[in-house]
């Protein structure tokens, strides 16, 4: 990209806090070994499918600050920010295939989503311009197929 010389390069990702892991497991039987709570990743079975993927619990990193994981696509379907059920997610998770594709966001960046959406002015504690282009278009890609 040419740019003039006080031009601005913008650059913007469409997840740019997001993990994504493919898990594959031989049968359908297999447990992934995860443990979700709510829509939170709470652990990691050691020696898992998920552990062998890669996958860590409380490694994401949200405003210099280490915190969990938070479930928000499923085979790149969404899983609501405001989910309370643990039983819909792990049903999207184990619903009878042998691969399973998760996208995960910090859960500290996902509860400040989710407290906007119930009212709370979290949204303003964001002083990073970045921050909140990066909000505007989770929101757009996210809910622009509904």
């Amino acid at each position: 990209m040419e740019m003039t010389p006080g031009g601005v390069e913008l650059l913007l990702k469409r997840i740019p806090l997001a993990a994504e892991y493919k898990l594959h497991r031989e049968k359908e039987a297999e447990d992934w070994g995860v443990q979700i709570r709510q829509n939170r990743l709470v652990d990691v079975i050691h020696g898992g499918i998920a552990w062998t993927a890669g996958l860590q619990p409380f490694s994401a990193e949200f405003n210099d600050k280490t915190c969990a994981w938070a479930i928000t696509q499923v085979n790149r379907s969404p899983v609501s920010i405001l989910c309370r059920s643990t039983d819909v997610i792990l049903n999207k998770i184990d619903c009878g295939n042998t691969d399973v594709s998760i996208t995960l966001q910090p859960s500290d960046f996902v509860s400040l989503l989710s407290n906007d959406f119930i009212g709370t002015p979290a949204l303003r504690r964001l002083c990073c311009p970045i921050l909140i282009l990066m909000v505007i278009t989770w929101y757009l890609c996210c809910f622009a197929s509904i």
